[in-house]
């Protein structure tokens, strides 16, 4: 019960935050960065799924700036052979997100991290995924999925079937 009101209460705070976001923006669509260490049989699944969906269960943090993320994604030395390094840039349609999303750099304290952090359970659909022989990194292409993508209703509601009435926020982070 403690885990479910605490999930509320960031998704709520999130929502607020977001609320604000939208304002700053000029434009609904933006572009944001990841730059991570990932094991290479995960960039063989997600090869194998391109144009499908991807759900994270965790909160995904990313930066509007790509050369931060890139230079994240280039100087990190993999600790192990099984992973490499990838770069997601992600489009985002901030007019219809599915979960809350919002800049929090006023938050942290670190103004230039320029940091938008999603909600743990959002769902992208993967656009593309390749090796940047110029870069020597994986770069993967994300589209983060609208209440109105007709695959993300239809995952939703076999989600929802499969949830059976558990708590969404924990049974969530098991997907």
């Amino acid at each position: 019960k403690a885990e479910a009101d605490g999930m509320a209460s960031l998704e709520k705070q999130l929502k607020e935050e977001y609320k604000s976001f939208v304002k700053t923006k000029k434009s609904s669509i933006i572009q944001v960065y990841r730059g991570q260490l990932i094991h290479k049989d995960e960039i063989m699944r997600l090869k194998s799924n391109q144009g499908q969906l991807v759900s994270m269960n965790s909160f995904l943090s990313t930066s509007t700036n790509r050369e931060k993320a890139l230079q994240f994604t280039i100087n990190q030395t993999p600790p192990s052979d099984l992973l490499t390094s990838i770069l997601f840039e992600i489009y985002v349609n901030i007019q219809s997100p599915s979960r809350p999303l919002a800049d929090i750099k006023h938050l942290r304290g670190f103004s230039d991290d320029e940091e938008v952090l999603f909600m743990f359970g959002c769902i992208f659909r993967l656009d593309d995924i390749f090796f940047d022989e110029e870069l020597k990194i994986w770069r993967g292409k994300l589209t983060l999925c609208g209440d109105n993508d007709a695959d993300m209703k239809d995952f939703l509601a076999t989600l929802h079937k499969e949830l059976n009435g558990m708590n969404k926020h924990i049974a969530l982070g098991t997907y």
